[in-house]
């Protein structure tokens, strides 16, 4: 089942109001949205992600960007038109992750080499 944040919030509010019990949370859920149907287990994978995570949110899945020669020359491009780059500029050109350090030791390479020769 696919809930969007208010309704993750409303579930485990109605677990800690019912005496922590992933079943009684669930039958109440089910009760006021007669449409949807939420499982015990649902309530509980939900509490312990609540638990280790002290959020309700799924986590992003972030890959690395695929890097191909028509990015990369993009970049470049986009560097030598535009002498003051700024970061966010360049890793939205990039398509750069906060998990790609190599991908941004090199943009910093680059642009400390534009910067120093002109």
């Amino acid at each position: 089942m696919l809930c969007t944040i208010m309704e993750r919030i409303e579930i485990v509010s109605l677990f800690l109001k019912n005496n922590y019990s992933a079943r009684t949370a669930a039958g109440l859920y089910n009760e006021r949205y007669p449409h949807k149907h939420l499982s015990d287990n649902y309530v509980v994978d939900l509490i312990a992600k609540f638990n280790e995570t002290d959020a309700v949110q799924s986590k992003r899945n972030i890959e690395n960007p695929i890097r191909n020669e028509s990015t990369e020359v993009a970049v470049l491009n986009h560097i030598a038109m535009d002498s003051i780059v700024n970061i966010k500029k360049l890793s939205d050109i990039s398509e750069l992750n906060d998990n790609d350090n190599d991908g941004r030791v090199k943009y910093y390479d680059i642009l400390s080499w534009r910067i120093d020769n002109g």
